[in-house]
């Protein structure tokens, strides 16, 4: 990770005065041993603190060979830098001193020859679809229950060896599993309820929700009336499953996107691409500046993503982004936008033109707020308006 500026130490007299009483992150290099990193709301103030003779203490200048900065235009650019710096001083335990944590994912194992599902914070390779990210793991469980009522998967953890002998278990007795351990359905029915279950957590509930209301239609036109008002239940349950998962949530090979932030330059801005869970090195975007401008915004927009990384990285440095995507996302004070999409040859510039242009604007909302707690934000609001409001006498 390389900073942006450096502070000159020769002479022994730094010139604290170059530096910008701005928000970033500040890394020394020692002589000896590691060297220090941390974020700060005031880059001038902190190498102050650390370089300098301040009342009897003495400070980090005789040891020091190097001091750079990096000043940040948003704490989600802040996070970003300390992260990339932070994998290569301290490789080996840089997770835990940031504490990184990655979000709750819904998990199916393919590997299994009856495919079953979990919840994890770990990612990996190999025949596994996850679906997520969620807000906690609580919410991840809720989820996955609701799923599983409305699919024949089985819910235990064992390795199966199935045969009409085995006891089975009380999610058979209640119809809720298909119970391949009694040898009720073969590999391959089995397998059938398992691709209907990825198509929906792949298509976010679509195909799913289409797949029932035709057979709710069929059903209805052949007047059988109780088939037709089950599959009418089971279509408002995963309706309202879907509805309840926040975005981005969703099948983690289609998790594309772009995050908008502020530049530490005035009125520019950082984007982010997504590209398949990973976060790519952000790209610079010129904000209009004034209506006359000879370039559009949306050309500029479409430049700005034309330098666009599409590769894969490694499955640590997806956990790393997950968790970095997660506490930004998730968070109660999460400045910025995030525009989520599925494809990258289906980028939807013109939502990509209105965010940039709000967050130019200073008019972006802070994203990160649950359903509940916007609802609760409109009701305050009106209730202060009727109170502000003159009544007739």
């Amino acid at each position: 990770m390389d900073f942006a500026c450096e502070l000159p130490l020769a002479g022994g007299d730094p010139d604290y005065a170059s530096v910008p009483r701005a928000a970033g992150v500040v890394r020394l290099t020692f002589r000896q041993g590691r060297p220090y990193l941390g974020r700060t709301s005031d880059l001038r103030r902190r190498l102050m603190r650390l370089l300098a003779d301040d009342a009897g203490r003495r400070g980090l200048l005789p040891s020091t060979v190097r001091a750079e900065y990096h000043r940040c235009g948003s704490a989600f650019e802040t996070a970003w830098v300390l992260l990339q710096a932070s994998r290569q001083a301290w490789p080996e335990d840089y997770r835990r001193r940031l504490r990184l944590k990655t979000p709750a994912f819904l998990r199916v194992l393919l590997t299994n020859e009856f495919p079953r599902t979990t919840v994890t914070r770990r990612l990996s390779g190999g025949r596994t679809s996850f679906f997520g990210p969620f807000r906690s793991r609580a919410a991840a469980e809720r989820f996955e229950t609701e799923m599983l009522d409305l699919f024949q998967i089985r819910r235990c953890v064992e390795n199966l060896e199935p045969s009409v002998e085995h006891p089975g278990c009380v999610w058979g007795e209640i119809g809720k599993c298909s119970r391949p351990c009694q040898m009720a359905v073969d590999v391959e029915g089995y397998r059938g309820q398992t691709g209907r279950l990825l198509g929906a957590l792949e298509t976010s509930g679509e195909r799913l929700k289409r797949s029932i209301a035709e057979e709710r239609d069929e059903a209805s036109e052949d007047l059988e009336f109780e088939r037709a008002a089950r599959l009418h239940a089971n279509y408002e349950r995963a309706e309202e499953a879907f509805r309840a998962v926040e975005e981005p949530a969703c099948e983690l090979g289609r998790l594309h996107g772009v995050i908008l932030q502020r530049s530490a330059k005035p009125e520019n801005l950082l984007l982010w691409p997504l590209f398949q869970g990973w976060l790519r090195p952000p790209l610079p975007l010129e904000a209009p500046v004034s209506a006359a401008s000879p370039v559009s915004l949306d050309q500029r927009v479409r430049e700005a993503l034309s330098g666009t990384q599409l590769e894969p990285g490694t499955t640590p440095e997806r956990e790393d982004d997950q968790a970095l995507l997660g506490r930004w996302r998730f968070s109660k004070r999460a400045h910025g936008e995030l525009i989520a999409f599925d494809r990258w040859d289906r980028v939807p510039y013109r939502k990509l033109v209105n965010a940039v242009s709000r967050i130019a604007r200073g008019e972006s909302k802070q994203q990160g707020l649950t359903a509940a707690m916007r609802r609760r934000e409109r009701e305050a609001g009106a209730a202060a308006d009727s109170s502000t409001t003159p009544r007739r006498s």
